[in-house]
This record gives C-alpha cells, structure tokens and sequence, in this order.
C-alpha cells in the first residue's frame, strides 16, 4: 500500500481521487506543505498544475525529496509548460483502470535512493 498526497483544488474531485486511491488499495494523504521528513513517508504525489498552490508543492518536493514522483492529473494539456514537474500525465476526467496504470507505472519506476527518470506523458 503507498501513500499517495492529492493535491487537487477543487474538494469534490479530490475526495473522488481520494476514493479512487483506496480503491485501488492505497492511502491518500492530504497537505498543503512537505518536510523532508514528511516527503519520506510519501510514496507518490499527485498534482493539478492548473492550480497554483498544486505547483508549489510539487516545487517543494523536488528540493526536498527529488526521487519522489509526481503525476499530472489536469484539465490542461499534456504539453503546457506548468506541467514540467511531472513524471506522469492524466487529462480529466479520469478513469479508475487509467489511474490505476499511472500509479503502477510511477511506483514501479521510483528508484529506493536516487533521481527519478522522468516518464514520457502517457
């Protein structure tokens, strides 16, 4: 079971991706800021990098957990500059078999203690 921190703007579709997570048998987290220490708990992020806040935090974990991977779930398209960050890419809305994939991809990929490859959009 990984943690997943969901960082969505808007409160009906992040408690859908918090359904969604645990479905698929892992634990969504919720925050707005990472620790180092916290980054070590968490074993994948998933962001909305139309959102503002959704960026900081990504920018966050990359200076303070580089390894970990983040995936894209957006509204925006794929090639947007705000989506640099990412290792992965969904366009909303969403299936569950689809989120399901992404997260396997990300987490199969994550190295245990160095930089991660980025992943090519899906």
């Amino acid at each position: 079971m990984a943690q997943i921190l969901i960082s969505e703007p808007n409160a009906d579709v992040r408690a859908l991706f918090e359904h969604m997570v645990r479905r698929l048998g892992h634990k969504p987290l919720a925050l707005w800021a990472v620790t180092a220490e916290r980054a070590a708990t968490i074993d994948l992020l998933v962001i909305e990098p139309a959102d503002p806040r959704s960026r900081e935090l990504a920018a966050q974990v990359r200076i303070v957990a580089p390894a970990l991977p983040i995936l894209a779930v957006s509204i925006m398209p794929p090639n947007s500059a705000e989506l640099t960050p990412a290792n992965g890419y969904l366009l909303k809305p969403v299936v569950l078999d689809e989120l399901r994939i992404a997260i396997d991809s990300l987490l199969a990929a994550a190295p245990a203690d160095s930089s991660l490859p980025s992943l090519q959009p899906a």
